[in-house]
């Protein structure tokens, strides 16, 4: 093996073109010059042959990943032929210029895919991007225009080879970051290895490159599945560790029930860690007719302890046997005052819930039992039709603007506070409570008894619309709480999913059924 290896190289393309410019001219040379003699000194990986004409490779035909260019011909990326992509089982997540080329799905889109991604708007800026080996932040052109995203070192790219490209379709937790007043957006690479983090001018740019790799990876990965590809393999879905996943057949020689594909994460933005995996294989064997997202979310709950999940599950087909069905004519007066409304997106990317609080209070049904049926309806067609994902959360805000002292209700809270915890574990992302004045902090002090802990820490309090601000665009905000988003609510846009931050189209089914009923396995059931 020689000094400088294809890997070593492309790292250091990357920070050559990070660093000011007459370093980086003076350090390329002294590498080019290195590699130049590593390249004429070696042959079939024995050196001190001096390599003949035929043996030194065609730079332009490497750099554009096009084999029997002539020397001297100048191809341009827009000109390349198409071909087919490479295999999933053997496409990298991320590729660098790697033995004097990039992979050909790289340079070249398959008929099918620039087909599929023909209607998708081409994205190209600059953004800054954090470096994995210091603090800084490197600026960084950036592209997508097919399967991949790739960066250059600058604009002015054409008949450059990008210094990497990044499969979208191995991607997962494409989102708005928490840091950054909603300018850094960030995704991490499916089989765990690293996480990035992206930063845009403005918070609006930043939701753009974040909703057009989101829509980019959905079409691709459902087009995958209509085609009967292995998105497993597409996913390089592992055990932390690098450990690979088991097959099913594994699974069923363990004596467990096939485990839908779709069923953790039908989009494959969620890798899962070993415990999650493990846990998932016990519960399924206690209950094979659970999808597996419903299982991870109440050993999640449990703080993976496999007693309590089990106990925890039992309880849920109980109450789920006694609740559902519920039919929309027995909720549709509730339902259409307008008490819970879903309207926008938060700066990472979930669905918003405003509750009304105006709207709230005991004078505005019959009995509690009868107002929780139009929670639970709510909740089925939320979770199972509009969140794009199994695993995914929604955001919440208890919107306090007009309430009185009549919309007081503790025994609202109170079967609030115990259905997400109980029935919807790991659903509620985060909940804000505005405007949040001295009073409601003191009666919050009584109500957050009826909370599970875990649930009362992710509900946080706001003075006004500025501090909400910090968590959710301007653009998703609706007029009255200072945002742009004007949006009237119509009960019956939950079938026609005509809701803004809902995707168009929505309504096929997503993980677990709306109102599913399971039954309760024999060794549950009393003697």
């Amino acid at each position: 093996m020689g000094l400088l290896t294809d890997a070593s190289i492309a790292d250091l393309r990357e920070w050559v073109a990070s660093c000011p410019s007459p370093v980086s001219l003076f350090f390329l040379l002294v590498v080019l010059q290195i590699a130049a003699i590593y390249l004429l000194t070696e042959k079939d990986g024995e050196r001190g042959f001096i390599a003949s004409p035929q043996h030194i490779p065609n730079i332009n035909s490497h750099l554009h990943g096009v084999h029997g260019a002539s020397p001297g011909d100048v191809i341009s990326p827009k000109k390349l032929p198409l071909s087919p992509a490479a295999s999933a089982k053997s496409r990298p997540i991320v590729q660098k210029w790697k033995n004097g080329k990039y992979r050909d799905s790289v340079t070249n889109m398959s008929d099918t895919t620039e087909s599929l991604l023909d209607t998708f708007k081409k994205m190209d800026g600059y953004l800054k991007k954090k470096s994995s080996t210091h603090s800084g932040w490197q600026k960084r052109y950036f592209v997508i225009d097919s399967a991949y995203i790739k960066y250059f070192s600058a604009a002015n790219h054409q008949g450059e080879v990008p210094l990497a490209a990044i499969d979208i379709r191995q991607m997962t937790n494409i989102s708005i970051s928490g840091d950054g007043n909603g300018c850094i957006f960030c995704f991490d690479l499916a089989d765990g290895s690293r996480k990035y983090q992206l930063k845009a001018e403005t918070p609006g740019v930043a939701l753009a490159w974040v909703k057009n790799l989101q829509d980019r990876r959905r079409t691709l990965l459902e087009d995958a599945r209509e085609r009967g590809e292995n998105v497993d393999d597409l996913l390089f879905n592992n055990f932390k560790g690098g450990k690979k996943r088991e097959s099913e057949g594994d699974l069923h020689a363990m004596g467990e029930t096939s485990l839908r594909k779709d069923s953790v994460s039908l989009t494959g933005k969620f890798v899962l860690t070993t415990k999650e995996e493990n846990g998932i294989k016990h519960l399924k064997l206690q209950f094979p007719e659970i999808e597996s997202a419903v299982l991870l979310r109440f050993f999640r709950a449990s703080k993976f302890k496999l007693q309590d999940a089990t106990d925890r599950i039992v309880d849920h087909i109980k109450w789920r046997q006694d609740v559902f069905p519920i039919s929309f004519e027995r909720v549709k007066e509730d339902c259409s005052r307008g008490k819970y409304v879903m309207m926008g997106r938060d700066k990472e990317g979930d669905l918003v819930i405003y509750l009304h609080a105006h709207e709230m209070g005991s004078h505005t049904y019959s009995t509690i039992e009868s107002h929780m049926n139009s929670v639970f309806f709510l909740l089925e067609i939320v979770t199972a039709e509009i969140l794009d994902d199994p695993m995914d959360k929604f955001t919440i805000v208890y919107n306090r603007t007009r309430a009185e002292k009549k919309n007081r209700d503790l025994a609202w809270a109170e079967n609030i506070g115990k259905t997400l915890a109980n029935h919807y574990p790991e659903r509620m992302k985060r909940a804000y409570v505005i405007p949040a004045n001295v009073l409601f902090r003191t009666l919050w002090t009584i109500v957050k008894v009826f909370f599970d802990p875990d649930t009362a820490a992710k509900i946080r309090f706001l003075s006004g619309p500025k501090e909400l601000q910090k968590y959710i665009a301007v653009d998703q905000l609706p007029v009255d709480l200072g945002g742009e988003l004007e949006y009237e609510f119509n009960v019956n846009h939950l079938f026609t999913y005509t809701i803004p931050g809902v995707t168009p189209g929505g309504g096929m089914r997503k993980g677990a059924p709306a109102q599913v009923v399971y039954d309760l396995p024999a060794h549950f059931k009393q003697t």
